[in-house]
């Protein structure tokens, strides 16, 4: 699930999530592909410098209602959660992937007896 708009409330933070499937460590996959979106209601306030647009989170709670508010050109039905927990995931690193210079799992033949001999 990734954070796609907030707002602070005098309920509480109001976070729009979209929901994405989950891999085997409970993170958001980065796929195009999603179930909706779906209100959350924080009892509080969250900073929202840090729960920010795309921010990945992961929420859990309890379905009380449902709203209509105008997505763009419709209006789009969301359902509102009362979040029990929230939990903000670190941003990702990009891994660096280094090639392996040489097709084998080993040094170049000429590396080896008799060639690196004087």
């Amino acid at each position: 699930m990734s954070v796609n708009g907030y707002k602070n409330t005098k309920e509480g933070t109001l976070i729009e999530i979209l929901q994405k499937p989950a891999d085997l460590q409970g993170r958001p996959k980065d796929v195009d592909e999603s179930d909706g979106r779906f209100l959350a209601l924080y009892d509080g306030y969250l900073n929202t410098a840090i729960y920010t647009r795309g921010r990945e989170v992961a929420v859990a709670g309890e379905i009380k209602e449902k709203r209509v508010l105008p997505l763009e050109e419709i209006d789009y039905t969301y359902p509102l959660i009362s979040i029990r927990e929230i939990h903000l995931f670190k941003p990702k690193k990009e891994e660096k992937f280094y090639r392996y210079p040489y097709p084998y799992w080993s040094y170049p033949p000429w590396w080896y007896h008799p060639y690196w001999y004087p």
